[in-house]
């Protein structure tokens, strides 16, 4: 069950989404096929593979960056996300009122961490994040990467396959292969 599912929203499918409990989705939203979206709730799961994959190799796991997280993410009302949609949620990811998104959209609040050169990316935690906020009435192309940190004004665009990493001003019109 969602935080909250309102109400004529829909989910096409085939899609995947773990943990919905932290997912707050508006009225009349609309959320694509082949749509993936992962709550990074655990990482303490690392620990116990990096133990016994590399035994030999000395690391620290700060329990802060490798345990429980409390990830949210807000969809608003009327915002409509297309086909092959990725939403990776470690922090905050929020997604104001009426924002479309073309397809192939990837966004994410975290990275790996690739702290500890002796051992695998996949079994090293994720960042702890920087929240991905969107502001209300947007236009996100195809393609794009919405990435930690990204904080896009209201009534923007943001033009096919852009990656966005910093602050976006209201209004602005963001092409990153200018």
């Amino acid at each position: 069950a969602f935080a909250y599912f309102g109400q004529d929203s829909k989910i096409r499918t085939p899609t995947e989404i773990r943990w919905p409990s932290r997912i707050h989705m508006g009225n009349w939203v609309s959320l694509g096929r082949h749509a993936k979206i992962l709550m990074q709730t655990d990482f303490s799961g690392s620990i116990a593979m990096v133990r016994q994959h590399y035994p030999d190799v000395e690391h620290h796991f700060d329990p802060h960056i490798y345990g429980i997280r409390n990830p949210h993410l807000k969809i608003g009302d009327g915002s409509s996300l297309g086909d092959y949609c990725y939403i990776s949620c470690a922090n905050l990811i929020d997604i104001g009122k009426h924002i479309t998104f073309s397809a192939r959209l990837f966004i994410t609040d975290s990275n790996h961490l690739y702290d500890h050169p002796n051992l695998p990316i996949i079994l090293q935690s994720n960042t702890m994040g920087e929240p991905v906020i969107i502001g209300d009435h947007s236009w996100i192309g195809i393609n794009c990467c919405l990435l930690e940190g990204a904080k896009i004004g209201k009534h923007c665009i943001v033009t096919a396959n852009s990656v966005v990493t910093i602050p976006i001003p209201d209004y602005a019109v963001v092409a990153s292969n200018t």
